[in-house]
């Protein structure tokens, strides 16, 4: 085979090998957000980059990978509004690729993953005393 050839053919596998969790864990991830202390919630996810996500507590939804940190804020009617946010963390599976492989999964988020769930706990609103004013649901 000629010189050529074989570098036609080494190129394009050396870049599909560089990006691998971009090709074996994808961009995207499912995520479930679980919803303790009310029966009924209202959940929305929110990341710096991209529009609210409203969700259902204990279904899950695909969302981009990336290594922003993503708050799910939950409400109910009677409970405190509860935000939490988790951070994204690098995948073991990228932590060991050469450098193109990095940029590559960077740029795609798929270096990054969140947890497959996150957990907020709503606490029942305080008794209006009648001095202060009503929180905003």
């Amino acid at each position: 085979m000629s010189g050529w050839r074989l570098m036609a053919l080494l190129v394009p596998t050396a870049f599909a090998l560089c990006g691998c969790a971009t090709v074996t864990t994808g961009t995207r991830q499912p995520i479930e957000v679980l919803v303790q202390g009310a029966d009924v919630s209202h959940c929305t996810l929110q990341r710096l980059g991209y529009a609210p996500v409203d969700v259902e507590s204990g279904k899950a939804i695909s969302i981009p990978r990336g290594d922003a940190p993503l708050t799910a804020q939950c409400a109910s009617t009677g409970f405190d509004t509860t935000s939490v946010t988790v951070q994204a963390q690098v995948q073991d599976r990228a932590k060991y690729e050469l450098p193109m492989g990095m940029l590559i999964d960077y740029l795609s988020g798929a270096r990054y993953a969140y947890p497959s769930q996150v957990t907020v706990t709503l606490t029942p609103a305080a008794a209006w005393d009648g001095k202060r004013p009503l929180p905003n649901p």
